[in-house]
């Protein structure tokens, strides 16, 4: 007796395995969605960020159900069948709480201010781990770039010196639909501009009495502005896009003492609380100046969006929960 064809298939969004099965799928020319809301289908519950694929979508597609299943064979992603797009709970499939993947068209950004290695693990993880073709843009030439044929675009860590014709270059791009992800230092070249809800936050005063102690008394208090690195354990709002898949946590590296106003018009789904925990050194005036920051922050622009991230989720390419919000803000 034959087997009955799904009409579609569901995913959890639990690891970065799912999001490499999805950026495969969109290689390949198929639609995916993904649900904005909790739903259960088939005894299964799926939370906000689960992906799904169904024929109706992808009508043209003659091989759907083998590029499907071989996709998911790939990435070690376990695949759920459903033969009925009515939900026991929640949005029927099909209804606009599902919404649809854009493929990602790819750029970053590159040259004498990028950071070699920032530059290096960002574009091994498209490159690599997630096999996204990827385009190098040169800084200097931003303003007379065909931005328009992209719709990422990545600052990696480094000292970006932009001039405000390539501020309103890549607002005007990011009002049109795109979208910019920048990491550590590639935050500090949109920070304090106009038109950004990131605000720098005041630093901590030091005691002027220091001034003429002697050297060793003002090297040991020299370290209460150092932050060599530690990890911290972020809230995460996983209700956001961003936070799809995740814990209500994160723990974030931090090797930078920058620290930022929470936001009061952007959004940030990844934030240091008052209590926050930590494990390593912070120096006692940095401390207290990274509570209530965000860790990441993103805000509209228009159809497009900023996606900031304080600190760099890419560092040396082992930070698996860094590379899931960076998976995130790719797709969502």
């Amino acid at each position: 007796m034959a087997t009955a064809s799904p009409l579609a298939w569901c995913v959890h969004r639990k690891s970065l395995a799912e999001g490499k099965f999805v950026t495969e799928l969109l290689r390949n020319g198929v639609k995916v969605r993904t649900a904005t809301q909790p739903f259960t289908l088939a005894e299964q519950q799926y939370a906000p960020g689960a992906f799904t694929i169904s024929k109706a979508d992808n009508r043209n597609l003659p091989r759907l159900e083998q590029i499907v299943n071989q996709a998911a064979e790939r990435n070690n992603v376990r695949l759920f069948p459903v033969f009925t797009g009515y939900s026991g709970m929640g949005k029927d499939l099909g209804s606009d709480a599902f919404q649809l993947i854009k493929q990602p068209k790819v750029a970053m950004v590159y040259g004498d201010d990028v950071d070699d290695h920032s530059f290096g693990h960002t574009w091994h993880f498209f490159e690599r781990d997630l096999q996204q073709p990827i385009t190098m843009l040169e800084a200097d030439r931003l303003s007379r770039a065909n931005l328009g044929l992209f719709n990422i675009l990545i600052f990696p860590n480094g000292q970006h010196n932009l001039d405000d014709n390539t501020i309103q270059a890549l607002t005007k791009w990011m009002e049109n639909g795109g979208r910019l992800i920048a990491f550590e230092g590639g935050v500090r070249a949109f920070a304090d501009k106009d038109g950004f809800d990131l605000k720098s936050k005041e630093a901590p005063k030091k005691d002027s009495a220091m001034i003429n102690r002697p050297y060793s008394v003002r090297q040991r208090d020299g370290l209460s502005d150092g932050l060599p690195g530690a990890i911290v354990r972020c809230a995460v709002d996983n209700s956001h896009p961003l936070g799809y898949g995740l814990p209500n946590y994160y723990h974030s590296l931090k090797t930078t003492s920058d620290a930022y106003v929470m936001p009061e018009r952007a959004d940030a789904p990844v934030h240091l609380e008052d209590n926050y925990q930590s494990y390593g050194f912070i120096g006692s005036r940095i401390k207290p100046q990274l509570k209530k920051s965000p860790v990441v922050m993103v805000q509209r622009m228009g159809q497009g969006a900023a996606v900031l991230f304080v600190d760099n989720p890419l560092f040396r390419g082992f930070w698996e929960q860094g590379k899931m919000l960076v998976t995130n803000a790719l797709l969502f």
